[in-house]
């Protein structure tokens, strides 16, 4: 399994580095000719990549075939295809975001 976090603006789900629209339905295939970056885990992602914009944040868990593997660091894996498996809707975060964090202790200091 791989994950990746998405937006939801109420129209579409988008990539996050791309801003390229994502097929939100369960069963889709999504593929890329230079491939797809995933996360090895949920904790990865969610620490990683939640926040990044004002509009909802989606985890979305694929499946992959390991013959699909072009690369894998441990912590991300890039695939040539995956198919949806998953999505979930995850809280926003505002309170305790590290952009925020990283202000408070600026100002402490």
């Amino acid at each position: 399994m791989g994950y990746k976090i998405v937006a939801y603006d109420s129209n579409r789900y988008y990539s996050l580095q791309s801003n390229a629209t994502i097929n939100g339905e369960i069963g889709s295939i999504i593929t890329h000719p230079q491939g797809i970056y995933l996360g090895a885990s949920e904790e990865f992602v969610k620490d990683y990549y939640t926040g990044l914009t004002d509009d909802i944040d989606i985890l979305m868990t694929y499946e992959f075939d390991e013959q699909d593997i072009i690369k894998n660091n441990g912590s991300e894996i890039l695939v040539r295809q995956a198919m949806l498996k998953n999505k979930q809707v995850l809280p926003k975060q505002e309170d305790f975001s590290f952009a925020k964090w990283l202000h408070h202790e600026k100002l402490q200091t």
